[in-house]
């Protein structure tokens, strides 16, 4: 090693293997008094071997191609575990990245020498359609983000997160995270927090772009997806948990077994319950499009109906991780990913009204229509 030089390992896993953007990963302008090396491992088997190497030919860049899929997490461990330099920069495959990103962090590594890691801002471009719109409204990206505006933070995006080798020892990305993402980044800088005591900081200059997904196509998997991989959470770190009242999903997993039952027991008809359906869910888009307008993000009806449909995928992924590992008592626990319980009380608050709305309108089409 060269001495007086801090050494540095960029670490991008690849299943797309956009050869343009890993070029420009490469390219990225190195500060004098820093030594890079680049591991890129390619998650897709399918990848040529000579496609890879006559694209990216440099002695700093060591690429890893996976004889099977692994998924982004178990792939950021084997770069992470082929280097072997004092810092390790995570970045996605896909992300545009300033020339001078190395030169901010290596400034704020000087500045903060014994914290864990850095995390960086990830900027999505200007919005294109109604659906990237509503991605924006709903909130749904807040801690992409957030590094502009937190100086200090308990878990960064993979996409432009920086760790210290020292701070991470033997903690690796778990494979008890699904393969295409969800919460694995959380679990994996907490365990850093929590061994060493202390936040990640915040480099605000630091930032990348991150291009839409699917240039901006209507999906919502990828959003359930999320919180699907997060459920574990909560049970993982206890002290992050906390109860919520049921949202509209799980009110409708609620009464829809109170609806069997009253069915199976005493014949009453269903017609109340499906009515509730329908009801409840034109008040959940008004309610949520009243919550969105208030907090100062006033859209069009089209993008409020889309961005309230992007927080119920985000909801049904949760249900559905707590029913895959069979945690009944899991439908109302939620995680505060901010790790400081300030929004807990607001987020209770509008919750507690909603299920007020949804029991108020169930009990009276209970009473009308039987």
């Amino acid at each position: 090693m060269n001495s007086g030089k801090l050494h540095l390992d960029i670490v991008v896993p690849s299943a797309h293997v956009a050869i343009e953007k890993l070029h420009s990963i490469a390219s990225l302008k190195v500060p004098n008094d820093m030594v890079v090396n680049i591991y890129f491992v390619i998650d897709n088997p399918e990848t040529s071997d000579r496609f890879v190497e006559a694209h990216i030919q440099d002695k700093v860049v060591t690429v890893i191609k996976n004889d099977t899929n692994l998924g982004a997490h178990l792939s950021r461990n084997k770069g992470f575990e082929a280097g072997s330099g004092e810092y390790v920069l995570f970045l996605d495959d896909d992300v545009e990245v300033p020339s001078d990103l190395l030169a901010k962090y290596l400034e704020a590594i000087k500045i903060n020498p014994n914290s864990p890691g850095f995390v960086g801002p990830v900027r999505f471009p200007a919005c294109i359609n109604s659906h990237t719109q509503a991605a924006v409204a709903s909130d749904i990206l807040t801690f992409w983000d957030i590094a502009k505006t937190t100086p200090y933070l308990a878990w960064g995006i993979t996409a432009n997160l920086i760790v210290k080798r020292e701070s991470v020892g033997n903690i690796r990305f778990s494979s008890t995270f699904p393969k295409k993402g969800g919460g694995e980044d959380i679990d994996f800088c907490l365990r850093i927090v929590e061994k060493g005591g202390s936040w990640f900081t915040s480099v605000p200059d630091a930032e990348i772009m991150h291009p839409w997904w699917t240039q901006g196509k209507l999906q919502y998997r990828r959003f359930a997806r999320w919180a699907y991989g997060d459920s574990p959470l909560p049970t993982l770190y206890p002290k992050y948990k906390f109860r919520n009242a049921p949202n509209l999903l799980e009110s409708a997993l609620i009464l829809s077994l109170f609806a069997l039952l009253t069915f199976i027991f005493f014949r009453v008809s269903l017609e109340w319950f499906f009515t509730w359906l329908i009801i409840a869910l034109f008040l959940e888009l008004f309610m949520d499009g009243i919550r969105m307008r208030l907090a100062g993000k006033k859209q069009n009806l089209i993008v409020s109906i889309q961005a309230t449909v992007i927080r119920l995928s985000n909801d049904l992924g949760r249900i559905a991780g707590h029913l895959r590992c069979l945690n009944v008592l899991g439908i109302t626990e939620r995680f505060d990913y901010f790790m400081t319980g300030e929004h807990i009380k607001y987020e209770r608050i509008v919750a507690s009204l909603k299920f007020i709305v949804y029991v108020t309108v169930a009990i009276v089409l209970f009473f009308i229509l039987n």
